[in-house]
């Protein structure tokens, strides 16, 4: 049986770690779609200018490889972040406390609207790449 310091021990910790952890993947995200603004406008602008169609191809594929990856460490982070709090639930029952317990939101909210926004660079790379090999 795990002693009640024990408990309140693990429960800290873990806590932090959820919190770390979602403060890392909002950090990957933030910088993640920074660096994609940046280079879709780098090859918005070089279209018309570029006759390198391999070169743009190659950069429509990046940006499309960066939102895949960002969607993975998202994914993968969200599951370390869910195991994290759900152990802290799990011992606020045994405590009998109620930070977490009593959390009231929308589960899944904020993810379906990253999702949103994945697709929609998904859907600009996939326009990039489309516009260079048209002509």
């Amino acid at each position: 049986m795990e002693s009640e310091q024990a408990l309140l021990v693990e429960y800290e910790k873990a806590q932090d770690s959820a919190q770390h952890h979602d403060g890392i993947v909002w950090s990957v995200i933030s910088m993640t779609w920074a660096a994609e603004m940046v280079l879709l406008g780098f090859v918005v602008s070089s279209i018309e200018k570029c006759d390198h169609r391999i070169v743009m191809t190659i950069l429509g594929m990046l940006g499309a490889f960066l939102v895949v990856f960002l969607w993975e460490v998202q994914r993968l982070s969200r599951a370390v972040r869910r195991q994290k709090y759900d152990r802290c639930i799990e011992i606020e029952r045994k405590l009998g406390m109620s930070q977490n317990l009593g959390l009231k939101y929308p589960g899944g909210y904020q993810t379906g609207l990253f999702r949103v926004v994945c697709l929609l660079f998904l859907i600009a790379w996939a326009a990039v790449v489309w516009t260079v090999w048209r002509g």
